[in-house]
């Protein structure tokens, strides 16, 4: 069966209009038959509760709208987790509506709304009542997150929080995450390192070169070499199509690299640690009721994961933390590509996970225990809690 795309999509208006992209994943020949009425029902829900002209109002870094356009596996998946996440929280019409509000402003969507739901619905999978922004008695805040455990009608207190991004952070993310989508799916092995910042004007050479490199991987059977001295001292790749590749391996070896990743820009991430410490931590735990037990979420860059020592971080977090004697903890949590097998660390009172998410991405999560709460979180709370974070 030929591809549908061009078939369908055949002016750029047309990419707004949700009858073709039902059209488009309805007749695409990639999609098992499982995943396409997924997808199907999917799209009609968010047609269904965006509003009207959603698509054409949007700007296309809106994390539905770049969903939709993407049409990748992971994609897929994400927009399904997404409507049936929403499905979820229909039965409290209110609670439904102030996130759907976080979830339409593009700004209000990548800070609020999807953050909301990637922590409100593990956590009402296991076991918890979520409620949006609920009013407190005799505080002039209103939280972010209530959870009640239903076991044992355990009140939690939840804020929720996205980090701010350097600059320099931000580009060095780019470029990872654009090079590493560009080797997703092509059916080869790969390793490399980013060395500079690569422009969009560069980044777009690149994909043709290794697009060339990648042909002639599949075509000779050989291991290919993009070296630093062609890519100006900004990248170094090889590319083979064994996995047991015992050129590849050398070269890995010989590079101290990882299998199947482009790794970044060497770049420190302490000072968004520092950040967290000085800025986020206190904003947010002033957010929630002193004579409660809360914790705290942040979203972060998930290179800081990648680059940072864990325990040194932990002992830095853990310095602010125990200022703050109802906060029971600290998660930070991060989505990034590459596949995983279910892992997870302790390190003392505190745990590390990573987990496969949306066909082939992972995320990451450590919490981080403050050891000076002096509010006692119930056994079984704290178990939901832990365990929601090794689902999404």
């Amino acid at each position: 069966m030929p591809d549908p795309f061009y078939q369908i999509f055949k002016k750029p208006s047309d990419h707004n209009n949700w009858d073709k992209q039902v059209e488009f994943y309805s007749k695409s020949p990639e999609i098992t038959d499982d995943r396409r009425a997924k997808i199907l029902e999917a799209l009609n829900y968010l047609k269904k509760h965006l509003p009207n002209g959603f698509l054409k109002s949007t700007k296309t870094n809106h994390p539905v709208k770049y969903g939709i356009a993407n049409k990748a596996i992971h994609s897929i998946d994400w927009l399904i987790w997404l409507s049936e996440s929403l499905s979820a929280l229909e039965h409290d019409q209110e609670n439904f509506d102030i996130l759907l509000s976080k979830l339409v402003p593009v700004e209000d969507s990548i800070r609020e709304g999807v953050p909301f739901l990637e922590i409100a619905n593990p956590l009402q999978k296991n076991g918890f009542k979520v409620e949006f922004e609920p009013e407190v008695q005799g505080f002039k805040c209103d939280p972010d997150i209530r959870l009640t455990n239903l076991k044992n009608q355990e009140i939690i207190y939840v804020e929720v929080s996205t980090t701010n991004e350097s600059k320099e952070g931000k580009f060095v993310m780019s470029n990872y995450l654009y090079l590493n989508s560009i080797m997703e799916g092509r059916s080869v092995y790969f390793s490399g390192k980013i060395y500079e910042n690569l422009s969009i004007k560069e980044l777009v050479k690149l994909e043709t070169q290794i697009d060339t490199l990648i042909k002639n991987c599949v075509d000779y059977d050989r291991l290919e070499v993009l070296t630093l001295s062609e890519t100006g001292g900004k990248l170094e790749l090889a590319i083979a199509c064994k996995v047991d590749s015992t050129e590849l391996k050398d070269w890995i070896k010989s590079k101290n690299l990882r299998l199947n990743e482009v790794q970044s820009k060497d770049i420190s991430f302490r000072e968004d640690i520092r950040r967290i410490n000085n800025y986020k931590i206190h904003k947010k735990a002033k957010q929630i009721p002193p004579d409660n037990l809360g914790f705290i979420y942040l979203k972060v860059n998930p290179l800081i994961f990648l680059t940072l020592n864990l325990k040194e971080s932990i002992f830095e977090l853990n310095r602010r933390l125990v200022n703050y004697e109802n906060i029971v903890g600290l998660v930070l949590w991060s989505d990034v590509g590459g596949k995983c097998e279910p892992f997870g660390l302790k390190l003392g009172a505190n745990f590390y996970h990573e987990f496969p998410i949306f066909e082939i991405n992972k995320r990451m999560t450590l919490f981080v225990f403050n050891e000076a709460c002096k509010l006692r979180i119930s056994v079984n709370s704290l178990h939901k809690i832990l365990a929601s974070m090794e689902t999404n």
